[in-house]
Order: structure tokens, then C-alpha cells, then sequence
């Protein structure tokens, strides 16, 4: 059996089309977990008219706690062999799921991963365009042996594209952390370390929408915190799949994406004051990198690498810039 768990939060323009994808696709094998995470709109009532009509589907809900904790209550309930996770916004390719059976019928690994198409729409529900990663012949390795060639070639991040066995998700006690940004990562990571056989197959598994938009958060707090944990979960996954080299060189472009996406919610973010930005940059440099090189690096010198300190010199040179031109605009006000 495939149990597939769906967190849902408002979503009641979507949560139909999600669902049609994965019933056209049921064999008698499915249980389909659907978590409400404290919607307020009209998806329960929504989701209310598939439970009735398909006993293979279930509906739990939550106060709002976030997609993650969801994921885990829906963990927590699964009765399947295998685990999808699908969010409520998106959609099967037609005949992925058939796909997904046909490999553990075949082959059982540990783990597949398929690719993601996504679809670009507009703030009015427009779609723009569809963006499709160019992809590889399907194939069949082991972790940790072809993990650099997953980065570079499929979507590690994200746990829509993958099927991963319950046994080891339970067995070795993998959870999604209770953050609200990039958990999805810290799953995967953890569950990458009890890995031997991966399959990837070549062809388009999942659908992702995209709306056309950024919102910006202003709890700066979640989001430093969050890094801190994403970075935390690379570094040991890295520790026990690589030699110190490697690990060091995999670790600094892990830190060096963190430092730049902080970066640049920092500047972009319209919610936040110029004397926020100010602090939140000035701590980024005096203490929150410096705790997270010092409590994990275990004697790498990441701090020294060149790389890093080209990035922290960019940064502080983008952050004059921005404080130039916020002078400017004030004295252009004062005027």
C-alpha cells in the first residue's frame, strides 16, 4: 500500500484538482491522508465531498501548526508500505503513481525520485509559462556514491518528487522539525542517511503551481533559525557520506546559498525597516554565522575559506549601496 499525506491550508480553489489527480490513479493500493492545518476557508467542506465518496481517503485536522507537523501527524496514522507526500496546490502526472508501483514491484529501493514540472501562473491565476528541468535517463545507484550527481541532475529539496519506505521513516525516527521555512530539506537529509538503493526515474512525476509573487515574512526570527537548522542537517549529512575535503567544500557552498537567500529577504523585504535591516545585517556578521561556524565546522576552518569571505565582502558592499540610496531617498523626502 501507498500512503500519500496532503497538509492543507486554504485551499479551496486547488484542493480538487489535486485530489482528481490521485483517485483517477488508485488500484485499491492507495490511503490518502489529508491534513487540515486550521483552514479557515471552505476546503474541509471541500475535501468532505471526496471522503464521502472514497473510503481509501481520510481527513484529520489540526490547529494551525504548519506543513511539517502535519506531514508528521500524517506519518503517524500511515498504514502503508510507502510514503508520497503531495501539497494541496499541486498535482500527479498522469500515470505517475502507476510508475511509482511498477519500480517497487521491479526493484524495492529505498528510495525514487522523479522531476518536477512547474507551472508559473500569475497573481490573477493566469498561467504564464511551464518550466521543465531537462532531464536524465532513468537509472538505479547507491547513496553515497552518485549524491553529487543528484544535485546537479533532480530535485533533492523538495519531498513532492520522491516515494520514500514507512519502515525507515519510522525505524530511524525521521521527522520534519517544527520550523516554518525549509523543513523539507531537513527530512530529506535525515532520511538520506539510511539510503542505500536509489532509483531515478526519467520523466515528470509531479506538477508544482507557482504563483508569480514573493510574500515576505517578518519574523526574522523563524527565518535565521531555520538556516541555522538546514545548514545543521547538510553538515552531518555530509560528515558521514564524504572525507573532510569534501565535506568542507560541500559545506561552504551549503553556507554560502544560506548567507545569500538571507541576504536577499533581508534587502527585498518591503515589511522591514531600514534600522531593521541595519541590525539583523550587522548581527549576521558579529554573531549568528560565527555561532554556526563555531558549533559546527569541528576544526574545518570554514570562516578563513576565500569563497566566504568574497561573500561577506559582496554583502557588506550591497548593504552601503542600499543604505546610499536610503539616504538619498530621505533627504529627497526632507526636501
Amino acid at each position: 500500500m501507498i500512503s500519500i499525506i496532503i497538509p492543507v491550508f486554504n485551499v479551496e480553489d486547488s484542493i480538487d484538482e489535486c485530489l482528481e489527480s490521485i483517485v483517477s490513479q488508485d488500484r485499491g493500493d492507495l490511503e490518502v491522508i489529508i491534513v487540515d492545518d486550521g483552514s479557515v476557508d471552505r476546503s474541509a467542506f471541500k475535501i468532505d465531498v471526496f471522503v464521502k465518496r472514497y473510503s481509501f481517503i481520510k481527513y484529520l485536522y489540526q490547529e494551525n501548526k504548519g506543513s511539517g507537523p502535519a506531514r508528521n501527524l500524517g506519518l503517524s496514522v500511515a498504514k502503508g508500505n510507502y510514503v508520497l507526500f503531495c501539497d494541496p496546490d499541486d498535482w500527479y502526472e498522469k500515470g505517475a503513481i502507476d510508475r511509482y508501483r511498477e519500480i517497487i514491484m521491479q526493484e524495492n529501493p529505498d528510495l525514487v525520485i522523479g522531476y518536477i514540472d512547474d507551472y508559473i501562473y500569475s497573481v490573477n491565476k493566469v498561467l504564464k509559462e511551464v518550466r521543465k528541468r531537462e532531464k536524465v535517463e532513468e537509472s538505479s545507484f547507491s547513496f553515497p556514491e552518485r549524491y553529487e550527481f543528484c544535485i546537479e541532475k533532480v530535485n533533492l529539496r523538495s519531498p513532492c518528487n520522491k516515494l520514500y519506505k514507512l519502515d525507515i521513516i519510522r525505524n530511524e525516527n525521521v521527522m520534519f522539525p517544527d520550523i516554518r521555512r525549509s523543513q523539507d530539506i531537513v527530512f530529506n537529509n535525515q532520511y538520506f542517511h539510511h539510503v542505500k538503493s536509489v532509483k531515478v526515474v526519467g520523466e515528470t512525476v509531479y506538477c508544482r503551481r507557482v504563483i508569480d509573487n514573493h510574500i515576505y515574512s517578518k519574523n526574522l526570527g523563524d527565518f535565521s533559525r531555520s538556516r541555522y537548522v538546514v545548514y545543521k542537517s547538510y553538515f552531518e549529512l555530509y560528515s558521514k557520506f564524504f572525507s573532510y575535503e569534501k565535506k568542507k567544500e560541500l559545506s561552504n557552498k551549503v553556507l554560502l546559498g544560506i548567507m545569500w537567500s538571507y541576504h536577499l529577504h533581508i534587502f527585498s523585504n518591503p515589511n522591514i525597516s531600514y534600522r531593521e535591516k541595519k541590525k539583523q545585517l550587522s548581527d549576521e556578521y558579529s554573531n549568528r554565522m560565527r555561532v554556526i561556524l563555531k558549533e559546527q565546522s569541528r576544526g574545518m576552518k570554514i570562516d578563513n575559506d576565500v569563497r566566504l569571505r568574497k561573500v561577506v565582502l559582496a554583502s557588506k558592499l550591497r548593504f552601503l549601496i542600499f543604505k546610499l540610496l536610503s539616504d538619498i531617498k530621505r533627504r529627497r523626502k526632507e526636501r
